[in-house]
């Protein structure tokens, strides 16, 4: 009836509208969901990219070849997502070391951003780092067909298009080539073959064999193929002179001109020749390369060149390698230069470097100076914690060395593959006869010094500190602390530099309060390790109120020269100082603020008392036969147990078994 089919017409419509009802509720859910996902994966590429050295610190720490170097030649997955060439880790590594240039042009926090360093990787980083053109993974996606958002024919000028070709192009505005077009194609492929390779310094490379099968295989134009046809619909001129067909003989005769004696292209049509020349593991002999800066006259180099004086005292077969520092580093100690190499001879590396250092000794190098090597890193690091942004750097080694048990601690609590700790060897055989009258130095006062690089960090040798202990030692003027002003013949506090290579503030400070008191000298010049030494002895004592240190080189030879040293009673320099041979000062810990210190952020270090420095000071001015024990005492411990043989000796111990174990692994 009409009643019972409106009924049961009323309940299908109801239960249609409910389960429509029921299947948009299912629809907003799933794309709600599909938002989620998305939105949490782009933020969680972007929370990659945005800290590239976090997502490199896993990259080395997840990867499973061995030696664990060759995994910076593999792609970093977090950076390169989404992107036509990945980002691998050897880019990184050198993106890290470049804080003032290339983090600020090249953010990676953004897919352009990253585009862009690929970009120049590709034309500059090449050319700087050669371990950059050792990264396979990397050159074998720029050198891969470009991606468009079309097929292509098989005729299409697009098909001998690398990945390459599309990179430069977004760098060069002087380029107007719409590759969404096939003329646009045709023009860049042209101009990258006759002219472009030329220009980005590709001259010398072959086409991979898929660019030239395209352009050796047929085309749609009668008796030509894609690269003659491709000049031919480039070249306008030609056209006019020769035109086709009735002018192909024409046309063939210049074309073969063309790509011989106008261009290079028959050469990149070639074969590519296989150069390289593995290293023969197997013929290195046993010795040591210690490697750093064999000229450099910072405190660094003179750590390379202790550690081969120590090898050599023993006669362990060895050589010296350079390794050039920046340019606002003097490079004139030859002291050792007789020795110095170009490359490594022997079967261990000791690389004597900072670990950023290292990093980019790798980078400039290349893995052949490593390869079938035992990498030793004897590393230096004055805080008491190793930077988190460093630990990828661990896969450069097989074991860290390091030269106090402040470094010690450090390093360990990083889990390094192996860490030993191994003093370092102290000299001063070399200390010229300058006097006092060669420094511009008063004859009779006496006189404390401080030297230090002002190209290491100010805040942390803290120099203000030292001219703050000696004014309230001996104060300018009259004071309740002292009966009578003691002048420039009586006392003197002697600060010298390394010239710094750029403007300093700290030291325009200290010159500012040197020009108020002439019992203060400032020596603003970089001197010779003799001269050097000859200022320690010239002195009554060496003062370093440093808030830490590494190891403590220049307080143990002022010792060695059996001088007393005032200085700060924490870090590195606790390896050899002590209250019987030193007159330490005490300190309060206090946190690191930002900008204080290359990662020192969350860090701390001591600040040393002024007052307990000054003390100690008027000890010295006083003098006596308890000081001059004191002084003794610190002059045998040095003499004792950092000449050469006997740091040579635990240099041997450990040595011996390293060549042991590869005797066995091999």
């Amino acid at each position: 009836s009409k009643a019972t089919f409106l009924e049961t017409k009323s309940i299908s419509l109801a239960t249609v509208f409910r389960a429509a009802l029921i299947c948009s509720s299912i629809i907003k859910l799933i794309q709600y969901i599909a938002r989620a996902m998305a939105t949490q994966s782009v933020q969680w590429h972007l929370a990659a990219k945005s800290d590239p050295v976090s997502a490199l610190n896993r990259h080395m720490a997840d990867a499973k070849i061995l030696p664990r170097w060759k995994n910076y030649f593999t792609p970093v997955a977090p950076l390169s997502h989404n992107l036509p060439v990945p980002i691998v880790g050897i880019m990184l590594l050198i993106w890290q070391l470049r804080e003032g240039d290339l983090q600020q042009l090249f953010p990676l926090d953004s897919r352009t951003s990253c585009l862009q360093f690929i970009t120049w990787c590709i034309l500059h980083g090449r050319n700087e780092y050669k371990a950059l053109k050792e990264a396979k993974s990397f050159w074998q996606a720029v050198d891969s067909p470009a991606q468009f958002d079309e097929e292509l024919d098989v005729h299409d000028p697009g098909r001998a298009i690398s990945s390459k070709m599309l990179l430069v192009l977004q760098t060069r505005p002087d380029l107007d080539f719409d590759v969404t077009t096939r003329i646009g194609r045709s023009h860049l492929l042209y101009w990258y073959l006759v002219s472009g390779r030329k220009e980005l310094g590709f001259a010398d490379e072959v086409f991979c064999p898929w660019q030239t099968s395209y352009l050796l295989s047929a085309s749609n134009t009668a008796q030509l193929n894609h690269l003659q046809e491709l000049v031919y619909f480039c070249r306008s001129d030609v056209r006019q002179i020769s035109p086709l067909p009735t002018a192909l003989n024409q046309y063939i005769n210049w074309f073969r001109h063309f790509i011989t004696s106008e261009t290079n292209i028959i050469d990149a049509l070639r074969m590519p020749a296989n150069c390289q020349t593995p290293v023969n593991i197997t013929t290195l002999e046993h010795g040591v390369n210690v490697i750093g800066y064999a000229y450099g006259q910072l405190g660094i180099g003179e750590d390379a060149r202790m550690a081969f004086t120590a090898l050599q005292s023993r006669e362990v077969p060895s050589t010296l390698v350079n390794f050039a520092p920046g340019n606002e580093v003097s490079q004139n100690d030859r002291s050792l230069a007789q020795y110095v190499t170009d490359h490594p001879r022997y079967d261990i590396n000791m690389i004597c470097l900072a670990a950023p250092e290292h990093g980019r000794c790798f980078a400039e190098c290349g893995s052949a100076m490593f390869t079938g090597r035992f990498n030793i890193g004897y590393w230096p690091w004055e805080l008491g914690r190793w930077p988190t942004q460093w630990q990828h750097l661990h896969s450069l080694v097989d074991e860290v060395w390091v030269s106090s048990p402040h470094t010690y601690s450090a390093v360990a609590a990083s889990k390094p593959p192996f860490v030993r700790l191994m003093t370092m060897a102290v000299t001063v055989n070399e200390v010229s006869p300058k006097t006092r009258a060669d420094f511009g130095l008063p004859s009779n006062a006496c006189l404390f010094l401080f030297a230090f690089d002002l190209n290491s960090s100010a805040k942390r040798k803290n120099p203000k500190a030292c001219l703050a202990a000696f004014l309230h030692a001996f104060p300018s003027t009259v004071s309740k602390r002292a009966q009578a002003t003691l002048g420039p013949e009586e006392v003197g506090v002697v600060i010298k530099v390394h010239p710094p290579k750029t403007p300093n503030p700290e030291w325009e400070e200290l010159k500012q309060i040197a020009a108020q008191d002439g019992r203060i000298y400032l020596i603003e010049q970089t001197l010779s390790r003799a001269d050097l030494l000859a200022l320690y002895r010239v002195c009554d004592c060496f003062v370093s109120l440093h808030r830490a240190e590494g190891f403590g080189r220049c307080i143990a030879e002022a010792m060695l020269l059996g001088k007393p040293v005032i200085t700060t009673n924490y870090s590195g320099n606790l390896a050899f100082t002590d209250e019987h041979n030193a007159l330490l000062v005490t300190y309060r810990l206090r946190k690191l603020a930002d900008g204080d210190y290359p990662y020192g952020l969350g860090q701390v270090w001591a600040e040393p008392s002024v007052l307990d420095a000054a003390k100690q000071m008027r000890r010295v001015y006083a003098g006596g036969t308890e000081l001059s024990a004191l002084a003794l005492r610190g002059q045998q411990c040095i003499e004792q147990r950092h000449q050469p043989h006997a740091i040579a000796d635990n240099y041997l111990q450990a040595l011996q078994q390293i060549w042991r174990a590869r005797a066995s692994a091999q």
